[in-house]
């Protein structure tokens, strides 16, 4: 229909026939409050939209423009995210806080930051690479991450943020706000400690099996070299001995 009030009024009959309600102030916050839960158990933007459509059709609801819902769920997702960082920031002591920024300082005379020992790849398994993977473990002990619970979090969620400050330079993480800057290398330092370990455990390995394998290589050429000795020191004692019987026999002989 040409005419707005006639299609509003066809618009409202298929409702009624359908019964289905408008898209109203009422639904709006009754969807926040389900992305709100949705968005606290980890969930993605994209999953976060999959449950508003979904949920809207099971409550019979009239979806909105799919640029409303977007913007929704972007408002509920950075609400809830902002929640978690002042969440975990409150856990961090002043000391934390302080070992944090101060991982993201430049030292004279170097041109990375204490944070980027922690982004690097293992090396080869050597002492040495051993020896330094234990002491970076060391200083986040010092830090004081250990203590710090993220059970409460869903581990995709600080395994997100921790692939984020990997990605992150520093000088981006200096300009975030406090909570945001702190929470997000908490988590990251988090995730970090576990990997250390996993660092630790596979150098090791990778360190006493090389190890093994050269001492049976070394073990293997000695032995063989020690075989042809005694190979050939044989051979002369057999020589030697032959001689004498030899000489033995030929004496019975003239005797």
């Amino acid at each position: 229909p040409e005419r707005a009030a006639t299609r509003h009024e066809l618009e409202q009959r298929l409702r009624d026939y359908l019964e289905v309600h408008p898209f109203d102030g009422a639904a709006e916050e009754r969807l926040e409050s389900l992305l709100r839960t949705r968005a606290r158990e980890g969930r993605l933007p994209v999953e976060l939209v999959e449950a508003a459509e979904t949920n809207l059709f099971t409550w019979k609801i009239e979806l909105p423009a799919p640029s409303t819902l977007e913007r929704l769920v972007s408002r509920v997702a950075v609400v809830v995210r902002d929640e978690a960082f002042e969440k975990i920031a409150g856990r961090l002591s002043p000391a934390i806080r302080r070992a944090l920024d101060e991982l993201l300082q430049v030292a004279s005379g170097d041109h990375r930051s204490g944070l980027f020992q922690f982004k690097e790849y293992p090396p080869e398994a050597t002492p040495g690479a051993i020896t330094t993977y234990i002491e970076r473990y060391r200083l986040i002990e010092t830090i004081g991450i250990g203590e710090l619970d993220l059970t409460s979090l869903p581990t995709a969620q600080v395994e997100t943020w921790a692939r984020l400050v990997r990605r992150y330079d520093v000088k981006d993480l200096r300009r975030f706000a406090d909570a945001k800057r702190h929470a997000m290398l908490a988590c990251f330092l988090v995730e970090t400690r576990r990997t250390v370990l996993d660092h630790l455990v596979a150098m090791n390995d990778q360190y006493l099996t090389g190890m093994n394998r050269r001492a049976k290589n070394s073990f293997e050429k000695e032995f063989r070299a020690i075989r042809k000795r005694s190979r050939k020191s044989l051979e002369t004692l057999l020589s030697a001995v032959e001689i004498l019987l030899d000489r033995e026999r030929s004496l019975d002989a003239i005797l």
